[in-house]
């Protein structure tokens, strides 16, 4: 039960919850900054922030699934270059060792060879399928949770880079706000853009992690009796 409850915190509520919740009251707030509406909505909820916090979180999951989705859709897009810097990665490791490893897991036939890193990339999800299922490497189920809220965050702060954006679009007064509101603004978009940069880095690093630890401990979970 605690396991469960380990992975729920880490897979649904770091991934899913608090991306979307987030996204969603950047976006709230917007329209209630544009629409002066913020100090009625706190007058009127301001009994009730529990609730609205527990609501939050419900409709955060909903959009942090949407997320996810809609960056899977984007990454695919995207696979060829990513390819690449796993094949990279890749070139560290013995394609007979895991060649050995594939035929012992009767996910390849005697027959079949690997003779590049793309032959390895194709059996890469049967890998990672074996192996996250083994207790002994459950950091491989943190590396892809860390990899679900970089990429989710990602996608939230280009959002509310395009929602402070739209905002001054529609601001044709900007030029006569007080300075300090245009500071605000303008670090708002800095610290949006910054955060979408760190998070796609980040995010880059545990997708070609995860990718490289896959191959390497189901070489380990296979041919542990060779190496040792």
């Amino acid at each position: 039960m605690s396991s469960l409850i380990e992975k729920i915190t880490l897979y649904d509520l770091l991934g899913y919850s608090i991306p979307g919740s987030i996204l969603i009251g950047m976006a709230g707030s917007a329209y209630l900054i544009k629409n002066n509406r913020y100090q009625c909505f706190y007058d009127t909820y301001k009994d009730s922030f529990g609730y609205l916090f527990s609501a939050l979180l419900v409709l955060g999951y909903v959009a942090g699934m949407l997320i996810a989705e809609i960056t899977d859709i984007i990454i695919g897009a995207c696979k060829a270059t990513l390819d690449f810097d796993v094949k990279e990665k890749l070139k560290e490791v013995d394609y007979k060792s895991v060649e050995k490893a594939l035929k012992k897991a009767n996910y390849m036939t005697y027959e079949n060879r690997l003779r590049s890193e793309e032959d390895v990339l194709k059996y890469l999800s049967s890998m990672y399928g074996d192996i996250q299922s083994d207790v002994k490497y459950n950091r491989l189920h943190n590396y892809s949770s860390s990899k679900l809220v970089c990429k989710n965050l990602a996608f939230v702060s280009f959002c509310g880079f395009i929602i402070v954006l739209s905002y001054l679009i529609q601001s044709f007064d900007l030029m006569f706000l007080p300075d300090t509101n245009v500071v605000k603004v303008v670090f708002i978009i800095c610290g949006c853009c910054t955060s979408f940069f760190l998070f796609i880095r980040r995010w880059k690093k545990m997708y070609v992690k995860t990718q490289f630890y896959t191959v390497v401990w189901f070489i380990e979970k296979y041919n542990k009796d060779e190496n040792g």
